[in-house]
């Protein structure tokens, strides 16, 4: 275990040219990934697990296609976990975590292509990994956030609580700059009091370090609105931590930063031993593009970068082998590979959606 970690760090700390070999596209002994996207998976007991997802039309007569499934990929293949009680409601936009046994799905909603008869959820469902049940957390007191869309989250074991920030409310168009802790000791939702947030965003990068209880947002998505309507843009102040430890938000400023990016999710810490570890992210869209249809400007870009937490650099790794340019991927890491699967994109001056099946891996060693 020792020998392959460190190999993490001495992989990483030249990794433009260690990481050469690139993406791998693994062939699946049975079934690959469904055509789905906006995902937010976790790892328990050696094995991935991803629930729910949608299937977005772009075309306003077309129906989006929502599922409450849980998948399980073992290394090899995908299959579709068979679970007892009340599930969450088909969704998107949700936010996942692993505590204990059990993932926790939480926020999240549907809508049709053309933004009607949008669904926004603000309950919490736990799936028992051991028993395969779905239950339902109960809040206590009045005060709860609102029905949120993609909003950031995560997990911390020390404080037994978890993390929100940000997300849409979709209904009115409000694009949200709070953040919010759920303590289970008490099962009470309390809206932080900070002196400093980043500015409001959904669907952004996101990915929590355990060990320094440090989370960091890349990029997302606000609304601005003209008078031709919403548009949505990449906010200005991109990268942010925020520490648990002290509860403060802090803006970053790293050398040769990756342009912004509505980054849909595809972003993972990777531990290190010697430094504070490492972020990788690929993928996302750097804004601009053709419109697809007239607010949806789709740029997705075939990059994948590697933030060194304790320089405080990124580095662009120049492979050869890449997936497609995916937004809304689900993206882990899985043992010592990191795995990205599900999403979408465009081909170059083609609106039409296509749908990523496929698993790809980039291993550490």
């Amino acid at each position: 275990m020792y020998q392959q970690l460190l190999c993490i760090v001495l992989l990483l700390a030249s990794a433009a040219n260690s990481w050469s070999v690139g993406w791998v596209d693994e062939t699946l002994v049975a079934g690959q990934f469904p055509p789905i996207d906006s995902l937010h998976p976790i790892v328990w007991r050696n094995k991935v697990y991803s629930f729910g997802g949608f299937t977005e039309n772009q075309d306003p007569s077309l129906p989006n296609v929502w599922t409450n499934n849980v998948y399980v990929f073992d290394g090899f293949s995908w299959t579709t976990l068979t679970t007892s009680g009340t599930p969450p409601t088909a969704r998107g936009y949700e936010v996942t975590f692993l505590r204990g046994n059990s993932l926790y799905v939480v926020f999240g909603g549907s809508y049709n292509s053309s933004f009607g008869n949008i669904v926004q959820t603000t309950e919490m469902h736990a799936l028992d990994l051991t028993t395969n049940t779905w239950s339902l957390v109960t809040y206590s007191g009045s005060t709860v956030p609102g029905g949120l869309f993609g909003p950031a989250g995560f997990y911390d074991s020390v404080s037994d609580s978890l993390f929100i920030f940000g997300g849409i409310n979709f209904v009115f168009f409000a694009v949200k700059a709070d953040t919010w802790q759920f303590q289970f000791s008490s099962n009470t939702w309390t809206k932080l009091s900070l002196a400093t947030n980043p500015s409001g965003r959904y669907d952004t990068g996101y990915a929590f370090n355990p060990k320094t209880r440090k989370f960091y947002v890349y990029g997302g998505e606000t609304v601005v609105f003209t008078q031709f309507g919403p548009s949505f843009v990449i906010p200005a102040d991109v990268f942010w931590v925020f520490d648990v430890a002290s509860q403060t938000w802090t803006q970053l400023s790293p050398s040769n930063c990756p342009q912004p990016r509505n980054n849909g999710n595809g972003m993972v810490y990777i531990p290190g031993i010697l430094t504070s570890g490492y972020l990788l992210m690929y993928g996302g869209d750097i804004g601009g593009g053709p419109s697809c249809p007239f607010w949806f400007l789709q740029n997705v870009v075939q990059q994948t970068w590697v933030y060194d937490i304790s320089a405080n650099a990124w580095t662009e790794l120049p492979f050869t082998s890449n997936p497609p340019a995916l937004k809304r991927a689900g993206t882990v890491l899985f043992g010592f590979d990191v795995f990205i699967y599900g999403g979408f994109y465009f081909k170059p001056n083609d609106c039409n959606v296509y749908r990523n099946q496929d698993t790809w891996f980039i291993g550490i060693n």
